[in-house]
């Protein structure tokens, strides 16, 4: 939403001075969207903001309730649509839907596309249980230089589970994740719609990939993961 107001301040100085206001509504926002690709897409917001116009990035308002009291304090009410509290309205629709395109549900058949395309292949994955209340884990032995260690992961159910590589010594018989190398961050990864995958370049030693469903108490997990050891050259 853009409210260019500086036509004074332009004549002023000889050049053009604009004022971009964004307002970005999260209504429906909730705790199921906090997992990896939802928070990549607000990073992405801020990133293309901050590339293509950095010198008008200037203030972020987090807005919890009486949003549209707090929004007039810094957009005139004809620059917002009524349904921001402003006086804006466009064919009665107090939305302004024909010059603002508003988000929500995803449909059906979207999801279960960008699921089919996801799938895992039949041949490279391997199904892991985790029972509520524990953790499983999956360890590998990498003894050559130069290696990349890549994964798939994937699961048939909605509920999440924490994820995390680390690193020991070949002959570590050590199971305590407290007591390695982290490799990758370990956090809570959410894969029924959209796979976790990534890639490491690898040094010789025993990795061990941490799957931790000790948080849910009844819920068990089935997950899917292939891993895959390939030439640091490929």
């Amino acid at each position: 939403m853009f409210d260019f107001r500086q036509i004074s301040i332009s004549h002023k100085f000889g050049k053009r001075i604009q004022q971009a206001t964004y307002i970005i509504d999260l209504k429906g926002l909730g705790a199921q969207h906090l997992w990896k690709p939802g928070l990549d897409a607000f990073l992405e917001i801020a990133h293309l903001v901050e590339q293509h116009t950095p010198e008008i990035m200037y203030k972020l308002f987090i807005i919890n309730e009486n949003y549209k009291e707090a929004l007039l304090n810094f957009v005139d009410p004809n620059q917002l649509p009524i349904n921001y509290g402003g006086t804006v309205e466009i064919n009665g629709d107090p939305t302004c839907s024909q010059h603002i395109t508003y988000g929500g549900i995803v449909p059906k058949e979207v999801i279960e596309k960008e699921k089919e395309n996801s799938k895992l292949p039949e041949v490279n994955y391997i199904a892991l249980k985790v029972k509520a209340g524990t953790y499983a884990q999956v360890s590998l032995i990498i003894s050559e230089q130069d290696k990349i260690l890549e994964w798939f992961i994937a699961s048939d159910s909605t509920h999440d589970i924490f994820f995390g590589i680390f690193r020991t010594d070949i002959d570590n018989k050590e199971t305590c994740t407290d007591k390695m190398e982290m490799i990758t961050p370990y956090y809570r990864i959410y894969t029924y719609y959209v796979p976790e995958t990534g890639h490491i370049k690898a040094r010789p030693g025993k990795y061990i990939l941490h799957f931790d469903n000790s948080h849910s108490w009844v819920t068990g997990k089935t997950i899917k993961y292939a891993i895959n050891v390939i030439d640091g050259d490929n």
